[in-house]
């Protein structure tokens, strides 16, 4: 999200260490008839934008939000699952 975010690099690798997150929150699994659980719906962030895109401010969240479902909005119809950014804005709390 943000290349002026540094993190630590993790031993062995030497690669900086991300964090997986479900774009479209595991917790809204049962609004859908197909599993969300997918590659394609979990993106990698530092810790600080992972901290960030659950506990920022409506409108840090809803800017994160728009940025990274634009990124892959096209993916999720392969899955079966139909959504948009106000939904995920609603799993969000942001709306």
């Amino acid at each position: 999200m943000d290349d002026n975010h540094t993190t630590f690099l993790v031993e062995g690798s030497l690669k900086p260490y991300i964090e997986g997150h479900h774009l479209i929150p595991m917790a809204a699994q049962d609004y859908f008839e197909y599993t969300i659980d997918f590659a394609d719906n979990i993106v990698t962030l530092c810790p600080t934008c992972h901290r960030k895109i659950h506990y920022a401010t409506a409108d840090v969240k809803a800017e994160m939000l728009k940025t990274l479902f634009n990124q892959r909005a096209a993916l999720y119809p392969k899955y079966g699952i139909s959504v948009n950014t106000k939904l995920l804005e609603s799993f969000y709390g942001i709306i």
